[in-house]
């Protein structure tokens, strides 16, 4: 009878060891590559798409300068490689949250802009070409509100789903907006407040 114990004993202890081991090997996972990217100031990336040949990230670079946040994409070669990087100052203040392969090609990007004459920001969706060229940029917002691009784009077969925020004080809802493939809202739907 104790010999019969003294081997349950060993079995329950290897049992846990045996599935530790095999989840450690299930779930490891091996750094392809790590690298450091961006300037001087804060610089934050929020999104990540793979591509064909590498990948784009979607974020915000501090200005030193001014100390605001200007939007930025970089897009990298499979080893990390740095083959473009860009910053789009022509807003005011911002950054990209999300971004995604465009239908037509190229790229679609999902953020905010902060005015800070108004101390105001809206949403922006942003269509650059593959080299990060702005194509066209459509804000979306309404006079009174701050809209802050805090979900997600959605590509569908002939344009975009996109989600966000829309705030004031005392009042914020959620929202969904459907448009076209050249940014043209077709309807939007709001949380009740």
């Amino acid at each position: 009878m104790h010999f019969f114990s003294m081997q349950h004993s060993h079995l329950r202890l290897l049992i846990p060891l045996i599935v530790c081991l095999w989840q450690n090997s299930l779930f490891a996972q091996t750094v392809t590559f790590q690298k450091a990217v961006g300037g001087p100031g804060n610089d934050i990336a929020y999104d990540i798409l793979e591509t064909a040949d590498g990948y784009l990230l979607a974020g915000e670079s501090e200005d030193t300068a001014s100390s605001r946040s200007v939007a930025v994409l970089i897009r990298t070669d499979k080893q990390g490689a740095v083959l473009w990087q860009k910053k789009y100052d022509q807003f005011d203040s911002g950054g990209f949250y999300r971004v995604a392969t465009a239908n037509d090609g190229g790229f679609i990007a999902w953020g905010a802009l902060r005015n800070y004459n108004v101390n105001h920001t809206d949403a922006v969706l942003v269509k650059l070409d593959d080299a990060g060229n702005l194509v066209w940029h459509k804000i979306i917002g309404e006079t009174g509100f701050s809209e802050f691009a805090s979900g997600q784009i959605i590509p569908m077969q002939d344009g975009y789903i996109l989600s966000g925020e829309k705030t004031k004080p005392g009042y914020f809802q959620s929202f969904v907006t459907r448009v076209n493939n050249d940014g043209e809202t077709i309807w939007s739907q709001f949380t009740p407040s």
